[in-house]
């Protein structure tokens, strides 16, 4: 076996080089650890995250900017409002209510509403009481601000006062005096009732002081009615039965009924509450080739008293193709 091995290396040539093993050649990129991938990925999302919601908060910061307001805001004075007025409505409904003999029971219903300091009887001299009042109506007339946290409301108020009388009375020949306890009034008053708060809750912020009726509003008479348009008496009269029939609707009629006579949807029945009797005056203010204008007052009856009312409308009635009128607008 050596004698061959030596024999075939000494035929071979002496200019062969052995050869090298072929190694294929790799391009394709170099892999990446899938793990540090996503990481990477995740820090760029956050990084790009973080700088857009700064530059959206500064944006937001500029463009919300609160504006600053020179014109004061306007404060409600709490003295004047619905809560002071039923507080001073109540008062003078216990002023003005006394027993001549137990002076200490009216001290005691005024007391919750007085302030500390003031008189406890709110300037009524109890020694000069003939008889025992009571209030008989009360209406709020005038609210004046006069301060910050005061106000003053005018009443209207009238009041009765019971008095014991006696009287003669015969029986044959003999003369018996009675004692009987009679209502005196009713006496209108004028009654002003200074109010202060604390923002929460009222007080009365001094004695009350009668004042002097208000004179009657000085305001121009209402003018005179407008001229009626001129219409034909043909017109007149259709537009007349029409409302005839309309009104009767309008008072007693089903909304159903009603629709075919107008196309102002917004007018209502009233459901029977007056019943209506009778058109007392029909005035046409403008009078056109389809449509009018019109002043009518009607006469209804109310259901329960059976007194009658005058009620005054303004109408415009539109005559359609088929020659059917019907109401368009309604005052």
């Amino acid at each position: 076996m050596k004698i061959q091995k030596f024999l075939g290396m000494m035929n071979k040539p002496k200019d062969s080089k052995p050869k090298k093993p072929k190694i294929k050649k790799d391009f394709s990129p170099k892999r990446i650890n899938s793990r540090k991938y996503v990481k990477y990925s995740i820090y760029l999302l956050v990084a790009f995250w973080t700088v857009g919601a700064i530059r959206g908060y500064t944006a937001d910061d500029n463009s919300t900017k609160p504006v600053e307001i020179t014109q004061k805001a306007t404060v409600e004075n709490f003295a004047t409002t619905i809560g002071a007025e039923n507080f001073a409505s109540k008062f003078v409904n216990e002023y003005f209510k006394w027993n001549k003999d137990d002076f200490q029971e009216r001290e005691k219903r005024l007391q919750p509403y007085l302030r500390e300091g003031m008189d406890e009887q709110a300037g009524l001299r109890f020694d000069t009481i003939t008889g025992n009042a009571f209030l008989d109506t009360s209406e709020l007339w005038k609210i004046e601000e006069t301060g910050k946290d005061t106000a003053e409301f005018t009443f209207k108020v009238t009041y009765k006062v019971k008095k014991t009388e006696e009287r003669d009375v015969k029986n044959g020949k003999r003369t018996k005096k009675v004692t009987e306890e009679k209502d005196n009034g009713p006496y209108e008053r004028w009654i002003k009732v200074p109010i202060i708060t604390d923002g929460k809750s009222f007080l009365i912020n001094g004695n009350p002081t009668f004042t002097s009726k208000p004179e009657k509003a000085k305001i121009k008479p209402l003018e005179t009615k407008p001229e009626s348009a001129a219409a034909d008496q043909k017109t007149a009269a259709e537009i007349n039965k029409f409302l005839q029939t309309f009104f009767k609707q309008y008072s007693t009629g089903t909304a159903a009924e009603l629709e075919y006579l107008t196309t102002d949807k917004s007018i209502q029945p009233l459901g029977g509450t007056i019943v209506f009797e009778s058109i007392e005056e029909l005035r046409i203010l403008e009078n056109k080739k389809k449509s009018s204008i019109v002043e009518v007052n009607a006469i209804f009856t109310d259901s329960n008293s059976k007194v009658q009312i005058l009620q005054k409308y303004t109408l415009e009635v539109l005559e359609s193709s088929d020659n059917k009128w019907q109401v368009t607008k309604f005052n």
